[in-house]
């Protein structure tokens, strides 16, 4: 999966205010270009993406498009802008209610329509009774029930626009003062008058531009940007990617055999880089975070009894086609992991379960099943849920839902559950949508709450997660030392869900996690606002999130040592020993299977402890 490259990496969206006339193209004064155009920031666009059969998403050309704006305030009113205005072409300004297959496949085919703009809100979450544009069967044909497809629509209301090719740009207004700012320029200028009669210039317009340089496929746009690179340094496309992150609980060489608990980092959306994956994503990783810490705290003496080695794995890129889960089977096959897909015990996988209430569904697949050995690990796993304290039913003829564990069973068939808090469809009717923010959980914090005493709050969903986090552990625990009863003493943190759900869906401005980090940390790390799930672009940088949850799993479930900032900086110098664990590798597991320790930060200094605190996990 590859996104195109954009054109000077930025997406301007301007604002024609007032004075366009027919030839305005013909006015270059830059102080007459500042009193006409306005330039929109908060703009979100729509970007090219290509897989390995086709193209979706949209574009602008080099130059931008340009189109006299027209609101939509019903699907009536589209045959306006398609058939009746006399001053094609048209931008149609659309609110959120609108934005789906019925008003926008009409306009795709148009020769009228410039592009478009989508009004888009946290207020829509109440509105809107849902909002999804993923398909109904999210990565069908990428999984094991090819080619027969997915015969269930797990994300039922899904529009599937995301995976729509349009040839003109589609932005999203979600500033409240710029998009009134756009509304109040359409109705002083471009408003319909008497009986839908259209006004006359001046008209208010606006230009997009987003011009993307690949087309076709991603096999196409690669061999492009060889030939490219062997002319000229221009890249016409790059591989969307980052790193997943893994975390044993106990060295790799010391066990023959390990459970994987694994869960998605990433989400999507119609729109670039607007990914809050709230409910998609978020809650499942830090379900898992708070089961890693809750075993990470157990006495040395109780892990090395451990039968089987537990992985905590995080995949990113799930959303495309299962990037991330299908290059560790792959590293697994090719002997560059530290174990073989022979070695693979079992797999626990953490889905939706961003309710706050109600029963879990173990979701399973009857195909690998039918063989006795795995059904009945299979059903061990189930079982072991319901002795953690976990209210979990199972579906056995049900095929599995869109899940990493199926990469895992695409060469292997073994025991695995996907653990959900639905049955038969996705409760989140937001899936992967600009939607699915915090204000789409039953997440809120009394007003009387400032930051630090908001960081610490347990509501009903940090309490349930916390719960769901004690059965995970529990069910692990179990697993790894062959155990039929629940330890009570694998107990999950409710203040660190809290925080947990605080700083990856409200904040990470919170001194909680600037304690995690170095003073010199990126800035982009520590912001006011919730960071994006999108995956990102290979090769070029790990995405924020990414390395932020790799922080955190340190300090979660890493081993605190005693040395000044000055030996942590330099342990060469200073002769410290193991200084393996300084190696600073976000997520790259090493091709060799030798255990190692290659996640090392030196945290920012405190009162109460005044030198510098390290943590790292026990073996990566």
């Amino acid at each position: 999966m590859c996104r195109a490259r954009v054109r000077a990496w930025f997406f301007p969206l301007l604002l024609v205010i007032g004075s366009l006339t027919q030839s305005w193209r013909g006015v270059r004064s830059q102080a007459v270009k500042e009193k006409v155009y306005v330039t929109l920031t908060h703009a979100a666009p729509c970007v090219r993406l290509l897989n390995n059969t086709h193209q979706t998403g949209c574009q602008s050309t080099f130059r931008g498009n340009v189109g006299v704006l027209h609101l939509l305030a019903s699907p009536d009113d589209i045959s306006w802008v398609l058939e009746s205005g006399p001053h094609s072409p048209y931008v149609p300004l659309i609110p959120a209610r609108l934005f789906n297959r019925k008003v926008m496949l009409p306009l795709r085919t148009s020769t009228r329509i410039a592009g478009a703009l989508v009004m888009i809100d946290d207020k829509n979450v109440t509105s809107l009774p849902s909002f999804s544009h993923e398909k109904r069967c999210p990565n069908d044909g990428y999984g094991i029930y090819k080619p027969d497809g997915c015969d269930v629509d797990w994300n039922e209301v899904g529009t599937g626009l995301d995976f729509e090719d349009f040839p003109f740009p589609i932005f999203m207004l979600s500033d409240k003062n710029e998009t009134d700012d756009v509304i109040k320029c359409y109705e002083k200028h471009n408003k319909l008058g008497v009986n839908d009669s259209a006004p006359d210039y001046p008209l208010c317009a606006v230009q997009l531009s987003s011009h993307m340089h690949a087309v076709t496929d991603t096999v196409t746009c690669r061999r492009r940007s060889s030939l490219q690179n062997n002319l000229t340094p221009q890249v016409v496309c790059d591989p969307l990617g980052s790193s997943n992150i893994m975390n044993l609980l106990i060295p790799a060489n010391r066990t023959k055999s390990v459970v994987f608990a694994i869960t998605r980092l990433d989400s999507r959306s119609f729109f670039w880089d607007r990914s809050p994956g709230a409910g998609s994503v978020v809650t499942s990783f830090i379900t898992l975070l708070a089961a890693a810490e809750a075993l990470a705290k157990l006495p040395i003496a109780d892990i090395n009894l451990l039968e089987k080695n537990i992985a905590f794995t995080f995949f990113q890129g799930e959303a495309f086609d299962y990037i991330g889960s299908s290059r560790l089977v792959f590293d697994m096959l090719q002997n560059r992991s530290f174990f073989t897909l022979e070695e693979v015990d079992s797999v626990l996988e953490i889905g939706q379960v961003s309710r706050p209430v109600g029963d879990l569904w173990a979701h399973t697949d009857p195909i690998s099943n039918v063989d006795p050995s795995v059904n009945n690990g299979t059903e061990e796993l189930v079982t072991l849920l319901k002795n953690a304290g976990l209210n979990v039913s199972r579906d056995e003829k049900r095929k599995l839902p869109p899940a990493s564990l199926q990469q895992f069973l695409k060469y292997r068939n073994l025991s695995g559950v996907l653990l959900s808090d639905y049955q038969n469809a996705f409760q989140n009717k937001y899936y992967q949508s600009v939607l699915d923010t915090v204000s789409n959980l039953d997440l809120e914090y009394p007003s009387s709450l400032d930051t630090e005493k908001a960081l610490n709050y347990v509501g009903p969903l940090a309490a349930n997660l916390t719960r769901i986090a004690t059965g995970v552990a529990q069910t692990l625990y179990m697993k790894a030392a062959r155990s039929k009863s629940g330890d009570h003493n694998v107990t999950a943190s409710n203040i660190t869900v809290a925080r947990l759900l605080y700083s990856f869906l409200v904040k990470t401005n919170n001194s909680w996690i600037r304690s995690l980090l170095d003073k010199d940390a990126d800035k982009s790390l520590i912001v006011e606002h919730a960071l994006s799930t999108y995956v990102g672009v290979a090769f070029i940088s790990v995405n924020p999130l990414t390395r932020l949850l790799y922080m955190v799993m340190s300090n979660l479930t890493g081993k605190r040592v005693s040395l000044n900032e000055t030996a942590c900086k330099d342990p060469v110098k200073y002769h410290v020993p193991d200084q393996e664990i300084f190696t600073e590798r976000i997520g790259i597991v090493p091709p060799s299977r030798t255990p190692r320790l290659n996640l090392f930060y030196c945290l920012k200094p405190s009162k109460v402890h005044p030198e510098c605190n390290h943590h790292f996990p026990t073996h990566w």
